[in-house]
């Protein structure tokens, strides 16, 4: 993974922020009633630095949104796009 530059909202940048696409098997899903079987998935995923690590399934224009939620709930005013 890769470090994340980014500003609180007093301007201050904060250290520890990474963020970095991974791939995965998802198993034991329902669908329907009926267990799905095994499939590929891969997407993005961001680090905070408390350690906590989020994923989001899919591109990077629907991972975006997603991470600056998490930045935001971090209170920090950087934006990614």
């Amino acid at each position: 993974m890769k470090s994340l530059p980014v500003k609180n909202n007093d301007g201050q940048f904060q250290r520890g922020w990474k963020f970095g696409t991974f791939k995965a098997t998802q198993v034991g899903v329902f669908l329907g009633g009926r267990l799905q079987k095994p499939r590929q998935i891969s997407g993005w995923q961001i680090q905070s630095p408390d350690g906590c690590l989020r994923f989001s399934e899919g591109n990077w224009q629907q991972f975006v949104p997603f991470a600056n939620l998490i930045l935001d709930n971090y209170g920090i005013a950087t934006r990614i796009s």
